[in-house]
């Protein structure tokens, strides 16, 4: 799914800039929630936070939830969001919806966030690449970051 981004592209150059991930423990265990938030003028803020008890995908899903919250409080109307998972993408701004039941209300949720912006752009990039965020998902859960 490189590259894919929603129909509401913004080349808005006062779009925020989000990086979101989640981290689970093995087996659906604790989760934890990180994201960085960049403001067109610099300035930075995280969500470093534990969440319920679920899997991975919720923990991703609950992590972009996290990051739309955070910046419908910080003011910004445009966003620039990546991500390392393509389900979090394809159930955010895809045509297909999930029938996993314990998924259905995280994705809802995140449409409907989605929705109050004036402009959204989200895209998949290499885990690899969101270094920072992982770290904060990680952190939120007690765990060092990962080596590499």
């Amino acid at each position: 799914m490189r590259g894919k981004s929603s129909k509401r592209l913004s080349l808005d150059p006062h779009a925020w800039t989000i990086h979101c991930d989640g981290a689970a423990l093995k087996g659906r265990g604790a989760t934890g929630l990180g994201a960085t938030l960049l403001s067109p003028t610099g300035a930075r803020h995280e969500v470093c936070e534990p969440a319920p008890v679920g899997c991975n995908t919720q923990a991703e899903g609950w992590a972009l939830v996290a990051a739309l919250k955070a910046a419908r409080r910080l003011g910004a109307r445009a966003l620039t969001i990546y991500c390392d998972n393509t389900v979090v993408i394809e159930q955010t701004i895809g045509e297909t919806r999930t029938q996993v039941p314990r998924l259905v209300p995280i994705f809802a949720e995140a449409r409907a966030l989605v929705a109050t912006f004036d402009a959204v752009t989200i895209t998949w990039l290499p885990r690899r690449k969101n270094g920072e965020a992982d770290a904060l998902a990680r952190a939120a859960l007690g765990l060092a970051r990962k080596a590499g």
